[in-house]
């Protein structure tokens, strides 16, 4: 039985993760926050990666974000999005692959390092 379920477990993609990302255009890393301008709107474009790539189930990857008062998103494709900034403050954009978060970015919009 256990061998079984081996087997039905490596027919899938294996472990999902965001292997690379990068915003257009680039933003201001502040530690670890990408900052952007009240306003501003920005494409997000991933990289993901698993053993089996070509079993990445496209349909299972999904965005959430923890603040819509800071900035919204809109998904374009599986491995795409865009940012805009509606107000000053910090949020975390959450990448999840079959309702499993992968990811966490943290965005920033406006002038909120100024009480680092």
């Amino acid at each position: 039985i256990l061998g079984l379920g081996i087997t039905k477990l490596s027919g899938g993609p294996g472990d999902v993760e965001v292997s690379d990302f990068y915003f257009t255009p680039q933003t201001k890393l502040n530690r670890t926050t990408y900052m952007i301008e009240d306003g501003e709107t920005v494409e997000l474009n991933l990289t993901f990666d698993a053993k089996n790539k070509d079993k990445i189930d496209k349909d299972k990857i999904s965005y959430s974000l923890d603040d819509n008062k800071v900035c919204n998103y809109q998904k374009q494709t599986y491995n795409k999005c865009i940012l805009v900034g509606v107000g000053e403050g910090t949020t975390t954009l959450r990448i999840y692959y079959d309702d499993k978060e992968i990811q966490a970015i943290n965005i920033g919009v406006g002038d909120v390092d100024s009480n680092d």
